[in-house]
């Protein structure tokens, strides 16, 4: 039984959908990463497809809902990664997630998850080096993450 059910969670990937905030610091572009609400990992803001919903629209509102972020995402994803989403009991859940860049207007003081949360605004190599989820430093590491941020 907890074999077919380990199965279940195995096949196929479940689509996640990630906010990808970047914005111009003081000293260049920066980006922002989370923390996880459990495990405290840094990560970028991502959930679940919303019905009714564009790609695009969730990764607005998982951007707002996690970290305040008001901005407008890109109509078309930056890239995507393998990764896990823990469901408790210490079962993960294979996932795929969908990146869409957000360029940021404004950061809220309030929103949702602020009491569950850290966030920290980082330039790229540094955030590279904080993350410890093996897809997202790539996806961080790839070209058309670089080309995006030199023209923020």
């Amino acid at each position: 039984m907890i074999e077919n059910l380990s199965l279940l969670f195995r096949r196929p990937r479940r689509l996640q959908v990630a906010a990808l905030c970047y914005r111009k610091g003081s000293s260049g572009p920066e980006v922002l990463l989370v923390t996880t609400r459990d495990t405290r990992r840094w990560i970028i803001p991502k959930g679940w497809p919303m019905t009714r919903r564009s790609a695009r629209k969730t990764a607005e509102i998982e951007a707002y809902e996690e970290a305040g972020i008001v901005g407008k995402a890109a109509r078309e994803p930056i890239g995507k990664f393998h990764s896990h989403k823990g469901m408790g009991e210490g079962l993960k859940l294979p996932t795929e997630v969908l990146v869409f860049p957000v360029k940021v207007k404004s950061v809220k003081r309030k929103y949702p998850e602020r009491d569950e949360r850290d966030l920290i605004w980082l330039p790229l190599e540094s955030a590279i080096r904080q993350t410890n989820e093996d897809g997202l430093r790539a996806l961080l590491q790839s070209e058309s993450v670089e080309k995006l941020l030199k023209s923020a």
